[in-house]
């Protein structure tokens, strides 16, 4: 079905007010981010500060050791993503080339297991490990 020009025109304009309205709390952290602290509690809220304080960022990353805290995430995402993509390519191959009995029912049973919610999981895994 093809859209007419004045269709494409609302649906932009739509897509485009809901991408404002859903990046406006990252742009307000990034704006309280640059404000005083009076600035930042202060009421009627004021949207811009007076004077930007570029030193917050500084501060806040000297406070602790967010060099550190990255090249953790960054070590654990890389391992986990080399991890997956290893584990399952292997089960991707064997699916693919190999004709064995069971064969649909396991790959119902391998999709279904990644259907299930990481929420659901999370206890009974903490509750394994503790």
């Amino acid at each position: 079905m093809k859209m007419s020009r004045k269709h494409k025109t609302i649906v932009y304009i739509l897509l485009g007010l809901f991408s404002l309205y859903f990046l406006m709390p990252f742009v307000w952290v990034i704006l309280s981010a640059l404000k005083t602290q009076t600035e930042v509690f202060s009421f009627p809220p004021k949207i811009f500060p007076d004077v930007p304080q570029w030193g917050n960022f500084r501060d806040a990353w000297n406070s602790q050791p967010f060099g550190r805290y990255f090249m953790n995430s960054v070590l654990v995402t890389v391992m986990t993503t080399l991890g997956q993509l290893i584990s399952c390519s292997l089960v991707a191959y064997g699916f693919t080339r190999y004709d064995f009995k069971y064969k649909n029912i396991l790959f119902i049973l391998l999709l279904s297991t990644m259907m299930i919610p990481w929420d659901v999981t999370m206890i009974p895994l903490y509750m394994e490990f503790n």
